[in-house]
């Protein structure tokens, strides 16, 4: 598992997470991926032995049972669909100002590269693609090149959103990635 991941899906991961989109797709607070999440599995940031080697767990897995669907957490564009050996089949939306989500295990995509997504868009369905030992959703968010809480993100622009009218979300973030 861990050497697939190392050879193969990280590779494919950095190619596509890499590139930065300077202006915002997006103009609302970020929602759920799920219309009831509920976490299962592994939470953010929890260590998994794999016999000599830990992994540190940079995502959160949600309740899925098979055939579950998944929505676009935020307008965006689909930048990679891909059928990895240990993530399986994955979305990946680029949502702009280097903000990404990562939707993986799926067992059907309802997307293709390059399409332009809106917020609570039926992007795919939940399965037990790659390594797993039963349908969810591993749900990702990487912000600036960082892994952060899927669930901390989403709550805290759902938060700016009570403090700001919703033009200001997209100044607030294009203010924090543009400084130099």
């Amino acid at each position: 598992a861990i050497q697939n991941i190392v050879k193969n899906d990280n590779p494919a991961l950095k190619k596509v997470l890499s590139n930065f989109t300077p202006k915002p797709y997006f103009n609302a607070p970020f929602s759920s991926p799920l219309s009831k999440m509920e976490k299962t599995g592994f939470s953010f940031g929890k260590f998994i032995g794999f016999g000599n080697y830990m992994l540190q767990h940079l995502g959160i897995d949600l309740k899925a049972p098979a055939n579950t669907e998944i929505y676009a957490i935020n307008d965006g564009k689909v930048v990679a669909i891909l059928n990895l050996s240990n993530y399986g089949k994955t979305v990946i939306i680029d949502h702009g100002l280097d903000i990404f989500s990562l939707y993986l295990h799926l067992d059907e995509f309802k997307v293709s590269e390059d399409q332009m997504v809106k917020q609570s868009q039926i992007i795919g369905l939940s399965g037990d693609t790659g390594y797993v030992t039963a349908p969810h959703l591993h749900f990702s968010i990487r912000v600036g090149g960082a892994r952060v809480d899927p669930i901390a993100f989403i709550n805290t622009t759902q938060k700016m959103n009570d403090n700001y009218i919703l033009a200001d979300i997209t100044d607030a973030f294009s203010n924090i990635f543009n400084k130099k």
